[in-house]
Formats: structure tokens, C-alpha cells, sequence
């Protein structure tokens, strides 16, 4: 309201002394133009007594706006109404230049598909860049051929694959899986059986459900024994040299008995001893080898091994036990080798089939029995080593024709050439100092037969049923060691020279 007044009061000023004046005059003004904060017109009359000073009204008109680096300009005008008349005044303003407002970016280095740029400079109001693009690398491709898939691992189509980056035409293939196939491994002599589980796609296999090899070996001291097998229908052994890097030495007591399945047996070469009834009843066994080292067949080994036709004792056996081949009745050969020493009771009882035999010099005994009932043994030779001939040794045999008892045997058991029908000529030496009971009873083919003074015992009946016998003694009468009824009947020559 007070600026209001102040203008009225001027103005009423002014109007009156323009009143005075044109009484007076007319007035001439000039004007001038203060530029400052705000622009002032300034009236002067040009007789100098009258000054007017306005506050003009502004106006700005942008020429050019001010950038980073160019000026701006602006287009002033003043205008002010003085004594009704309208006066202007224009003034160009420079603005001055901004100047960047730099921002700065690390680099960035290219990928194979994107570009990337060094560091550089660049303004947030303007396009001022220092901006240096690095072009994208592109892929540096390598080449993969396809893999079949397994069970066990995935495989993959042929692919690209860039060195660079993780760009790739990757496409894997499902594992397969496994078809698995179960197949039982039956057990070996001295390995293991098992199930094994193997995939018909692949190598992959798995061994499970174990059982026990079928020899039964035990450890002795530093060697193992065996004892028999988990499968008594076994048909063919072998028996090891080794088991566990151990010799295997012994096969024990009664370990075969009674295996009537088994046809074949290979022995071990360490093996040295053969026990009682290893192979006892093996009535199909036909073909066995034995080691050299085996030292003793024991009693009964080979009892009842029916189908037994063919056997090679080696050089390194010494004895040969009881029984050992008792009714082996398809065995037509066998050869006793140099070192046996005795061949035991019933050794070969009842083998019909053995056509020969060789006893070696170093046999000093014959047991009991020892090829009673071989009916087809025709021939035997024994040796000068000999010293006495068991009861029942050659008993029954009836084909045997022909037989030498070397000089050196001092006895001949009961029995021992009993029931040799086919006999026809025997020698008895000068060493025999005995001839048991029935020694040479119903050999209804021998004709003559020899007895030296050296005699002193003969059993009851030994020559009975002799039906075709003629009896040389040379002795001139009945010693008083002679049985009464010891030529059954048969006619003698006493005094033969």
C-alpha cells in the first residue's frame, strides 16, 4: 500500500509541473537505459530541470542456450510508457559455457558375442565420449565326435564348444542301464563258485553268493591234506601240487569213499602217501595217474573199484597195503615197480580180469590172499628176492599154467596154490623148509611135482584132489614134520634122485 502512495505522489508531482512547464515550455527528453539487477529508463528534459527515472518492465528471448563448450545468448528487452509514449531497449547477454560433467567408465573387455571398450570419459549433459569400442571376439570353436552312451555314464551327441565362453551345442545322451545277466559259476576243485551278475551292454560285472571248491583241504604243519570233496557225485579230480603256496602231500584216510560217480583222478606230484581207502568203492573210477613221490599205497585203496582197468605204480612206492586192489575186477594189467618190498594181504583178491603181473626182485613177501581168485591169470614169475609165500596167495587162480618159486623162499603157505586147475608144472626149490595146509590142493591139472630133502613140514592135505599127480620125494621116507594125510592120497616116490 506505501509503494502504491509513493507512486501516486509522484505522479501527481509530475503531472503538475508538466502542468508548470507548459505554461512555461514543452519539454524535450531524452532517455538513457541503466542496466543493472533491474533496468532503469532515465528521463532528462533537455532544459535540464526536469529528470524522470522508471523501473522497466524485462523480457528475455533465448537466442542460444549455453552448452559445454559454446556460450549462450540471451535477448534482453526494457520497455517502459513515459508521457504515453512506449520506449524499448534491447541488450544481448552472454551466458557463459558449462563445461563437461564428466563421468568416467571402467573398460570392458569383449566376449564372443558382446563388443566391449576401453576406460573412458564421457559427459552426463552432452554427447562428449572418449568411448572406444573393442569388437566381439566371436567364438573359437573346437569340435567333439559323439560318444555312445554306456550303462554307467551318459554319452553325448557330436557338439561345438567355444574355448572362450560357455557357448556349446552340448547334447548328452541317457545312461543306458544295465541289462544284467546272472550266471552260477560252479565250484572248481580248489576255487570258489559264485554268481556272477554281468550286463550284456557293457564290462560291468559283480561276483556274489560264494560257495565252497569241492576238494576239502586241510593244513598239516607245512602242507595241506585231503580229506574229500564237498560233491561226492563228482566225476573227474585233479588233485593240486599246491594249494595256499603249500605243497599238497597227502591224500587222507578213506577221502574218496564211496564217490561212486568218479571215473578220472590226476594226482599231484607233491603228493607221497595215498591213506587206508582213499578210494574205496569208486566202482566207475576207470583211470587214475600216480606221481612219482607216492611211497605207500595204504590198505584198501582201491577196494571194489570195479571199472579200474589200467594203473603205472611208480618207481618211488615201496609198499603196497592190504586190500589195495581187492575186487578190482576190470583191471587186466599191472606192473609192480623195483623198491616194492611186500605186496599185502588180498593186495589183488579177486581182480579176475588180470591176465599178468610182474614182481620186481626187491618184493621179499607175498601176503595172504594176495591174488587169490585172479582167474585169468595165466602166467607169474617170482622173484629169487622172495622168501616166503602167504596162505591163499595164488588161491583159485585157474588159468595160471605155469609157475618158478625161486630158490630162496623158505615157506609156502596154506592154501597157496589151492584150486590152480590149469597148473601143470611147478618147481619147488631146494631153500623151502615148509608147505602148508592145502598148499597145493585140487590142481587137478598138475602132474608131478618134486619135494627136496630140505622140507621138513608138509600140512594136512596139502596135494588132496590132485587127481593126476605124481609125487617125487627125495627123501626115502615120511619125515616126522609131514601131516599124515599130507598127499591126500596121491601116489608117491620115495628115494627120487
Amino acid at each position: 500500500m506505501k509503494n502504491k502512495n509513493i507512486i501516486y505522489i509522484s505522479l501527481f508531482l509530475f503531472l503538475f509541473l508538466l502542468t508548470g512547464c507548459v505554461k512555461k515550455h514543452t519539454h524535450n527528453y531524452s532517455v538513457e537505459w541503466e542496466w543493472g539487477e533491474d533496468v532503469v529508463a532515465i528521463f532528462t528534459c533537455d532544459c535540464g530541470e526536469s529528470t524522470q527515472q522508471l523501473l522497466a518492465d524485462v523480457s528475455e528471448e533465448v537466442i542460444a542456450e549455453a552448452d559445454c563448450i559454446n556460450d549462450g545468448e540471451i535477448n534482453v528487452t526494457a520497455k517502459v510508457i513515459f508521457n504515453n509514449v512506449l520506449y524499448e531497449n534491447t541488450k544481448i547477454v552472454t551466458t557463459p559455457k558449462k563445461g563437461h560433467d564428466i563421468v568416467t567408465h571402467e573398460s570392458k573387455a569383449a566376449t564372443c558375442t558382446e563388443k566391449g571398450h576401453e576406460a573412458y570419459e564421457e559427459c552426463t549433459r552432452c554427447d562428449y565420449t572418449t568411448y572406444k569400442e573393442i569388437a566381439a571376439l566371436n567364438h573359437n570353436i573346437v569340435t567333439h565326435e559323439a560318444k555312445a552312451a554306456t550303462c554307467a555314464k551318459r554319452g553325448h551327441e557330436a557338439y561345438e564348444e567355444c574355448t572362450r565362453c560357455d557357448y556349446t551345442t552340448y547334447k548328452a545322451i541317457a545312461t543306458l542301464k544295465h541289462n544284467i545277466v546272472s550266471t552260477v559259476i560252479k565250484p572248481g576243485l580248489i576255487t570258489l563258485g559264485y554268481t556272477i551278475d554281468s550286463c550284456s551292454n557293457c564290462d560291468y560285472s559283480y561276483k556274489h553268493s560264494y560257495t565252497s571248491h569241492i576238494l576239502n583241504l586241510e593244513l598239516e604243519d607245512d602242507y595241506y591234506v585231503v580229506t574229500g570233496a564237498n560233491d561226492s557225485g563228482i566225476v573227474d579230480i585233479i588233485i593240486p601240487d599246491t594249494y595256499n603256496d603249500l605243497p599238497v602231500k597227502r591224500i587222507d584216510d578213506k577221502a574218496f569213499r564211496t564217490y561212486t560217480s568218479l571215473t578220472s583222478v590226476t594226482i599231484g606230484n607233491n603228493v607221497i602217501s595215498i591213506g587206508d581207502m582213499a578210494f574205496y568203492g569208486c566202482s566207475s573210477l576207470t583211470n587214475i595217474t600216480i606221481p612219482e613221490g607216492v611211497t605207500s599205497i595204504g590198505t584198501g585203496t582201491f577196494y571194489d573199484c570195479f571199472s579200474l582197468t589200467n594203473i603205472i605204480i611208480p618207481e618211488s612206492v615201496t609198499s603196497i597195503g592190504d586190500y589195495a586192489f581187492w575186487r578190482c575186477t576190470s583191471l587186466t594189467n599191472i606192473t609192480i615197480p623195483e623198491g616194492v618190498t611186500s605186496i599185502g594181504y588180498f593186495a589183488f583178491f579177486y581182480c579176475y580180469s588180470l591176465t599178468n603181473i610182474a614182481i620186481p626182485e626187491s618184493v621179499t613177501s607175498i601176503g595172504d590172499d594176495a591174488f587169490a581168485s585172479c582167474y585169468s591169470l595165466t602166467n607169474i614169475t617170482i622173484p629169487k628176492s622172495v622168501t616166503s609165500i602167504g596162505p591163499y596167495a595164488f588161491s583159485g587162480c585157474s588159468r595160471l599154467t605155469n609157475i618158478t618159486i625161486p630158490e630162496g623162499v623158505t615157506s609156502i603157505g596154506d592154501y597157496a596154490f589151492y584150486e590152480c586147475s590149469s597148473l601143470t608144472n611147478i618147481t619147488i626149490p631146494e631153500s623151502v623148509t615148509s608147505i602148508g595146509y592145502r598148499a597145493f590142493s585140487d590142481c587137478s591139472s598138475l602132474t608131478n611135482i618134486t619135494i627136496p630133502e630140505c622140507v621138513t613140514s608138509i600140512g594136512e592135505s596139502a596135494f588132496s584132489n590132485c587127481s593126476n599127480l605124481i609125487i617125487y620125494c627125495k627123501a626115502t621116507s615120511v619125515p616126522t614134520g609131514w601131516d599124515d594125510y599130507w598127499n591126500g592120497s596121491r601116489p608117491v616116490v620115495w628115494g627120487y634122485k
